[in-house]
């Protein structure tokens, strides 16, 4: 594009605009949430974000129940590992259950007769195993849903 002394107040309009939109762009990174850096921890303060005591913790490892690193006779832990460790034994809500349970359940019909492997689920009322030969490993009952 040739700038002329006629165009020259609109070039200077577009540059003026193209700017702020980067400097809007380069805002708006810099706002933006950082991944937080890996850290590698000591057993004290692995036990301090546990909320454990060290002699606790030097037990978890010793059962192999939380990710640590060995390096000679230090241990490491690594600061994500052990919030994802501490994730993955969350609870599920009812809610979270009760959304598991129709996703199983393909129950459309009040006083349809099913059979479940697994669990007693809420408004289901339990019927003796008609089965008892079954392979399955999980208690198996009937039942009425209740409306």
């Amino acid at each position: 594009m040739e700038i002329t002394f006629e165009k020259l107040p609109q070039a200077v309009t577009q540059l003026f605009d193209k700017l702020e939109n980067l400097e809007r762009l380069i805002l708006s990174q810099n706002n933006a949430p950082q991944p937080e850096e890996d850290k590698l921890l000591t057993i004290r303060e692995a036990a301090e974000i546990l909320h454990l005591t060290v002699p606790t913790v030097y037990g978890l490892v010793q059962r192999s129940e939380v990710p640590v690193c060995k390096r000679g006779k230090r241990l490491y832990f690594s600061k994500q590992e052990l919030v994802s460790w501490i994730m993955s034994g969350r609870k599920k809500t009812i809610v979270e259950i009760d959304e598991g349970n129709r996703s199983i359940y393909s129950v459309t019909q009040p006083g349809q007769e099913i059979l479940i492997h697994g669990r007693k689920g809420k408004g289901i009322r339990e019927k003796k195993n008609p089965c008892p030969s079954s392979k399955s490993r999980l208690p198996l009952m009937t039942g009425m849903i209740c409306a």
